[in-house]
């Protein structure tokens, strides 16, 4: 590789905004960059590609919306962290505030950066390792994100949005989405990021996914995964942090939610002993067409709706009634029968 190639590789990392490295980051020398650098071929062009996807997206002014997925600890917070390190300097330092938890923190995030008049600024949209369900998370975040985003769009901001699944993010969101990048790791020493970039066709309703293209070394490449090592111990430790803290609140708020839904629920208990009665008393509400006094038939999908009752339970209420229709039925003719033999045995010969 020559100076001139390994110049322009990492010419971005010398700019005036370039984020500072620091632990265990690499650094390069100005007056020898052609000897050996602890680095690969890999990261060079994964810096390079991150370089030129920023500068895309900021000189054509569009917010930059990422999506991260992966399984469970697959690493994509973790790298979702590392790209709002190197597109921004102030990401670092406000960390903990760049990963809101909540919609509140978020709006409140956004407004003070309108204040500042902070343009481009990367906000981190993720659980942060809890253990509630990330659909959950996306669910109460989706009107929040919606509003925020469309009323701010021109801080241009860049929102990394990190799920296990990423259809988890409402539909409005994803629509935004420039690039998708999937996150795999098969052992601990190194993880697989496939990046696309994504368009969405209002026309067909759908989404197209792509491969990345770019130019380095005066030569066209098409990125179809990039292998990372893991991230700086000073970056993984800040996150673990980060995470261990509010997984704990978190979990304290899905055990509340789980009693609140519990108390709801007993609220909405319903007595099946006058249930029974009130359908028997109106059993010709719920009747189907082919019922016979003998043999009656009830829809329970007219109980479903009618009582807001789950399958089971509508099953159970219609086989009561329909076992006590006949009971009276049976009961009504034997005491027909009987009058009818008594009458008999009362007319004279």
């Amino acid at each position: 590789m020559t100076n001139k190639a390994m110049q322009e590789a990492i010419s971005f990392m010398r700019e005036d905004n370039a984020p500072k490295w620091e632990a265990e980051a690499y650094t390069f020398d100005d007056n020898d960059i052609s000897a050996m650098l602890p680095i690969s071929q890999q990261e060079l062009i994964a810096i390079h590609y991150l370089k030129v996807k920023r500068a895309e997206t900021w000189n054509a002014g569009f917010s930059q919306m990422n999506s991260f997925d992966g399984r469970h600890r697959s690493g994509k917070s973790l790298y979702a962290t590392v790209f709002g390190y190197l597109w921004e300097d102030d990401f670092w330092k406000d960390y903990e505030e760049r990963l809101p938890q909540d919609p509140q923190s978020f709006s409140e995030l956004v407004l003070k950066m309108d204040d500042l008049n902070k343009r481009g600024f990367v906000v981190q949209i993720d659980e942060a390792g809890g253990q509630t369900s990330a659909s959950d998370f996306y669910e109460k975040w989706a009107k929040s994100l919606s509003k925020m985003m469309m009323a701010f769009g021109y801080l241009l901001p860049v929102c990394n949005f990190c799920a296990p699944v990423k259809d988890f993010v409402n539909s409005t969101m994803r629509k935004m989405f420039l690039s998708y990048y999937k996150v795999s790791r098969y052992d601990r020493q190194c993880s697989y990021i496939t990046p696309y970039d994504v368009s969405f066709n209002t026309i067909s309703r759908k989404w197209w996914y792509k491969h990345p293209r770019l130019k380095i070394f005066d030569q066209n490449l098409t990125l179809h995964r990039i292998k990372m090592p893991p991230p700086p111990r000073f970056i993984i430790d800040r996150y673990e942090k980060v995470a261990g803290v509010r997984k704990k609140n978190l979990m304290s708020e899905y055990n509340r939610e789980i009693q609140e839904s519990s108390v709801k629920e007993a609220k909405k208990e319903v007595n099946l002993d006058e249930l029974i009665d009130h359908v028997y008393n109106n059993f010709y509400l719920f009747k189907m067409r082919n019922s016979k006094p003998e043999k009656p038939i009830i829809n329970d999908v007219k109980l479903e709706f009618a009582y807001k009752l789950n399958v089971r339970m509508a099953k159970y209420v219609k086989t009561e009634v329909e076992n006590k229709l006949m009971e009276a039925h049976r009961k009504k003719e034997a005491e027909a029968e009987e009058r009818l033999l008594k009458s008999k045995q009362m007319t004279p010969l």
